[in-house]
């Protein structure tokens, strides 16, 4: 019956060392990302939500800062971003609104669904964003607030059903834009001499944009094919 099903894309992004990968590996059983990881990677999770049966497309892409800007190229493909703050790194806080300003650049006007996820909760010796603070940022920006365990799987399955119930419920617009207005770019850093491996990333992510591209092209064709058959 997953032949009929609903393929729903989202991507999860974050600071570096934030837990992105394993929260994907806790939620997907048995995969396994190619080393070293390309700047994109995704993995595809099956399951039924309300009597809909679902194909969720998880890209999981690299945290480094030079990135930032493929990031934005592709949340135009997602329809849902789950925002990933590391309860141990105060910084890992701080840079949510960066993460919000870039999704605001990339989609403009476009709903899509935000979910703003901490993670390594387990670590109960290390934290230092206390859940309040979490809950007082989700309200700051009007999105929903869960927190999750990699190690232990503690809400991390609840996390990715409650971002795809949003995705499938009315669009409205997540967060509040005006509260990013003010914000008018990342902080200015001195670009590095670009590496080999740096001209290789964007060699990959140009491709993968244009598979994207081309994938939803056929998927239109294969839509207007059906519906006017």
């Amino acid at each position: 019956h997953f032949n009929d099903s609903r393929v729903m894309k989202v991507i999860v992004v974050g600071s570096v060392g934030c837990g992105k990968s394993a929260l994907v590996r806790s939620f997907i059983k048995g995969i396994h990302y190619r080393e070293p990881k390309g700047i994109y990677d995704y993995a595809t999770e099956r399951f039924i939500l309300n009597e809909q049966p679902i194909q969720m497309q998880v890209h999981d892409p690299t945290g480094t800062s030079k990135n930032v800007i493929y990031h934005r190229d592709i949340y135009r493909f997602m329809e849902g971003v789950m925002i990933l703050c590391d309860v141990t790194n105060p910084g890992s806080l701080g840079e949510i609104r960066c993460w919000l300003f870039d999704i605001k650049v990339s989609v403009d006007l476009r709903p899509i669904d935000v979910l703003l996820v901490g993670t390594k909760t387990d670590l109960k010796d290390q934290r230092v964003v206390s859940s309040t603070q979490l809950l007082e940022c989700g309200r700051k920006f009007n999105i929903k607030v869960w927190e999750t365990s990699a190690e232990t799987g503690l809400g991390v399955r609840s996390a990715f059903m409650a971002l795809a119930a949003d995705v499938l419920s009315p669009k409205t617009i997540p967060f509040r834009l005006k509260e990013l207005s003010e914000r008018k770019s990342r902080p200015a850093k001195l670009k590095p001499k670009a590496t080999w491996r740096d001209q290789m990333d964007t060699a990959v992510n140009a491709v993968h944009v244009q598979l994207l591209n081309a994938a939803d092209r056929s998927e239109e064709r294969r839509v207007g094919k059906s519906v006017f058959a």
